[in-house]
């Protein structure tokens, strides 16, 4: 009988075991959790591209690279999830169709006819299904760019449904810069009321590519929750955007509240309490704030007075508050 391969830390098949090579797999299988225990768990799954950019309507594919070798035959379960806005990971968040295709080894995810809606975080998880070993996690951040407008004005796509999470979790926010010109200050800023705070660059990290820029909290704390903002300017222009960070609280609606009053008093010279439609809308854009349900003209609807041409806008502010809370 040929002897047993042995390692330092323990010792595999010390009975009916035939040669070293038909044992390494065994030994990797059966002894990367007792090395997990001792050193702490090694990732040994990675993503090939661990941020993805890709433009509305094409196609991508994300590839995770498994690092472990010599486990032909061995029994491995991938699989596939997607960060919801209020940073839970759920299996039922990728549903497989025409769509969102698995290649045979489960290794890469096929995503076809990228929607803006596709944009977030996922991640490619790997477990042995004969020990339960979790060897580690693979993650994408998906970017969608989405296509040119045509018109030349800079805009700024963020998802500015309010993310809720727990003290310690990461937090990364992506705005989209459409049609950035050469020359632009990229600028993020945690608001207090209708006031721009720079943020604490130590504990808060941003970057900026060509068409995007991130905010990244490594560990959230209570402090880091509230609203804010990403403020694009250029010669002659200036374009913003919004969103909420709830942690452990839902601590925001008074910021976003009073940009909201301070935009509408500004324009309502006379405080009659009323703006048109037009007005509304517009500053609503202006402000970079969308409805969380993205049904802005019902609520303009029904906040409006008995003629239809005004809108009692401390009304129309409510109703935007409430729909903010419904979502956290």
């Amino acid at each position: 009988m040929a002897n047993c391969w042995q390692h330092g830390i323990s010792k595999v098949h010390r009975e009916g075991c035939k040669d070293p090579e038909q044992d390494t797999a065994a030994f990797i299988n059966g002894n990367l959790q007792n090395m997990a225990n001792m050193f702490g768990s090694p990732n040994v799954i990675k993503a090939n591209n661990p941020e993805v950019q890709v433009t509305m309507g094409e196609d991508t594919m994300l590839v995770c690279d498994l690092e472990i070798d010599n486990l032909e035959g061995e029994d491995w379960e991938i699989s596939w999830y997607k960060m919801k806005p209020n940073g839970v990971w759920c299996p039922d968040t990728i549903m497989l169709n025409e769509r969102f295709q698995l290649a045979t080894d489960h290794l890469s995810l096929a995503i076809k006819g990228v929607s803006y809606e596709d944009r977030g975080i996922y991640r490619c998880e790997a477990i042995n299904v004969k020990n339960s070993y979790r060897p580690g996690e693979a993650e994408f951040n998906v970017i969608v760019i989405p296509r040119d407008s045509g018109d030349g004005k800079i805009r700024v796509r963020i998802d500015q449904t309010p993310i809720a999470c727990r003290e310690g979790q990461r937090i990364n926010m992506v705005a989209v810069v459409e049609n950035r010109p050469k020359k632009v200050k990229l600028e993020w800023f945690k608001m207090k009321g209708a006031e721009e705070v720079p943020l604490n660059k130590r504990r808060i990290k941003t970057s900026n590519s060509k068409v995007h820029t991130q905010a990244k909290i490594k560990s959230a704390s209570v402090e880091d929750g509230g609203v804010y903002r990403i403020k694009v300017t250029s010669p002659g222009e200036i374009c913003i955007g919004h969103v909420i960070v709830n942690v452990n609280t839902h601590n925001c609606d008074i910021e976003i509240e009073e940009m909201m009053k301070r935009a509408f008093d500004t324009i309502d010279t006379e405080a009659t309490g009323l703006l048109t439609p037009t007005q509304v809308r517009e500053s609503m854009l202006n402000l970079g704030l969308t409805v969380p349900r993205n049904n802005i003209d019902d609520l303009i609807y029904d906040a409006s007075d008995e003629t239809g041409t005004k809108v009692h806008y401390l009304q129309f502010i409510d109703m935007v508050i409430d729909q903010y809370q419904e979502v956290q």
